[in-house]
């Protein structure tokens, strides 16, 4: 068993992913517990606690959930746009439009609500497109993330940041270095 520091947010964060990512969704509930246990007012460690009780039907749950995370911190838009993509799942569209806008409304720069709007956007019919189609067409489809990395790419030169590490389903750097040239 992998043992880490429940102190530091980030890495009990990327552990909670890891295993809800390899649909471990029992331990990634038990490493949140400890988390929470230790920090309760962190708000930053309630949205993936949010995705894995979604991941389990547990909308209710992954609501209370939300609300707390709001309580501690009113400006939390991760909180927002993760509740907006949950809602979206469960075809609640004018909920998950409220929750994305508030989301933009905290954090003005915050893309993944902007494409869950797009994609709300793009469905004026009865079917949804679920989010991993969604990804899955974004990996095929490299124009949309190449868009989406040079405005980041922007928005961080404007701030003076020219290092970043960054997660991209790409197995050659040399892609992302292309996607960015004359940026």
């Amino acid at each position: 068993a992998l043992e880490i520091d429940p102190h530091n947010t980030w890495a009990v964060i990327g552990l909670q992913l890891t295993y809800r990512y390899r649909d471990k969704l029992d331990e990634a509930l038990e490493i949140f517990s400890n988390t929470i246990e230790s920090e309760p007012n962190n708000s930053w460690a309630y949205p993936v606690l949010m995705l894995t009780y979604a991941d389990l039907d547990r909308l209710e749950d992954s609501e209370k959930v939300f609300q707390r995370a709001i309580e501690i911190n009113p400006k939390n838009e991760l909180a927002y746009g993760i509740m907006g993509w949950i809602y979206q799942e469960e075809y609640r569209i004018d909920d998950s439009v409220k929750m994305l806008l508030k989301a933009i409304e905290v954090y003005p720069e915050y893309y993944a609500a902007y494409i869950g709007l797009e994609l709300i956007q793009l469905d004026d019919t009865a079917t949804r497109i679920n989010n991993s189609e969604f990804f899955k067409q974004i990996s095929a489809d490299h124009s949309i993330t190449e868009y989406h990395y040079q405005q980041l790419h922007k928005i961080l030169s404007k701030k003076g940041i020219y290092n970043i590490a960054v997660q991209y389903p790409l197995r050659d750097v040399k892609e992302l270095e292309n996607m960015l040239e004359g940026y």
